[in-house]
């Protein structure tokens, strides 16, 4: 997956990272608008949530097992 940042200025560096090992995110630090993509590791259990932090943001990951 790729989730594009709109950034307020270009002078704003950020970066994105994951909580949890089964989410891996694959995000040097930037500066400016931009994106980033991660993956999720195969899910052979019951459902679990992970998050992703990109700055004051939280994002929420969810994904059911097989």
């Amino acid at each position: 997956r790729t989730i594009e940042v709109e950034a307020a200025s270009r002078e704003c560096v950020w970066q994105a990272r994951s909580d949890v090992d089964w989410i891996a995110v694959n995000s040097p630090p930037r500066q400016g608008s931009g994106r980033f993509s991660f993956t999720v590791l195969t899910n052979l259990l019951g459902t679990r949530t992970g998050t992703i932090r990109l700055g004051g943001r939280i994002l929420t990951v969810t994904q059911t097992g097989r």
